[in-house]
């Protein structure tokens, strides 16, 4: 069986190798990105058919090899925190070979809030002098609303440099408590 029946069979037979692993991973990207669907009706988009990208054109905007990944840290709410609900401080760092120009946070998976670099950060001075660009603001805060019903939430923060790269920069656990009657 080839990778394209695996795909629109969704079965497949014999034992995995790594080059399967890998031919079934890179066939899914294409499948993905609608180039090398088993047919044309298969592949969806919500692009009007003239704004598709066709297989000779390079994608708009390719990735900078040269371009180094934005990385970090996020500091607050330590992870597995119980909290009575409402908002919390999540906050942290992040730099980048060049700038970093957001920090995005997510909660359960959904998009809340973008937030800047805003806070000085000179205990990363000493330890990442590269990365400093003539100054040390490279913290970010931000509240964060979870809500009061009890349940636990996920928190991601991911940076995002000057260039479009992304970089998951933490994800804890927080738990929100239930009110105490």
């Amino acid at each position: 069986m080839n990778v394209k029946q695996w795909l629109v069979n969704g079965t497949l037979t014999g034992a995995m190798t790594p080059a399967a692993i890998l031919a079934i991973s890179a066939s899914l990207l294409t499948f993905a990105c609608g180039s090398d669907a088993p047919n044309a009706s298969d592949a969806k988009t919500d692009q009007p058919a003239a704004a598709q990208p066709s297989a000779s054109q390079p994608p708009a905007t390719a990735p900078n090899p040269s371009n180094e990944l934005p990385f970090g840290r996020m500091d607050q709410p330590m992870a597995d925190a119980v909290v009575n609900g409402g908002t919390v401080i999540a906050s942290g760092w992040a730099v980048d070979d060049s700038a970093v120009r957001e920090v995005r946070l997510y909660i359960d998976s959904h998009f809340r809030v973008a937030t800047k670099l805003t806070v000085p950060r000179a205990d990363l001075t000493g330890a990442l002098p590269s990365y400093m660009h003539g100054n040390n603001i490279h913290g970010w805060a931000t509240e964060l609303d979870l809500g009061t019903s009890p349940a636990a939430h996920t928190i991601l923060a991911q940076a995002v440099d000057d260039q479009g790269a992304t970089h998951d920069i933490g994800s804890i656990t927080v738990t929100v408590a239930a009110a105490k009657p």
